[in-house]
């Protein structure tokens, strides 16, 4: 349940929240003011899997990252490692969009 926070943590946590970790967090609650298109998911996917690898790369190995949008809502699925017992574990995050 820890490990779960601190991704989640992570993925709803903007870039610059942080004062002495100016880089910690994803753009994740600023997509939902971007187009929608496969060049902003695959990016999207990307720094999330970079996002994870950085800063809970102790922890966790991420597997998948897949961000997809349905109806009123952003749906980012994260399939990752577990390192301390190597069980692999799924998060679902889903994020309202605005209308």
């Amino acid at each position: 349940a820890l490990l779960r926070g601190k991704i989640l943590q992570l993925l709803l946590t903007s870039p610059g929240e942080r004062v002495n970790l100016p880089e910690f967090g994803t753009r994740l609650r600023d997509l939902v003011f971007d187009p929608n298109n496969d060049v902003l998911a695959a990016a999207t996917e990307f720094a999330v899997g970079r996002a994870l690898r950085t800063f809970l790369g102790d922890e966790v190995h991420p597997e998948r990252v897949q961000i997809t949008s349905r109806d009123s809502e952003l749906l980012v699925d994260v399939v990752y490692l577990r390192k301390a017992d190597l069980q692999t574990e799924r998060l679902r995050v889903g994020i309202p969009i605005p209308r």
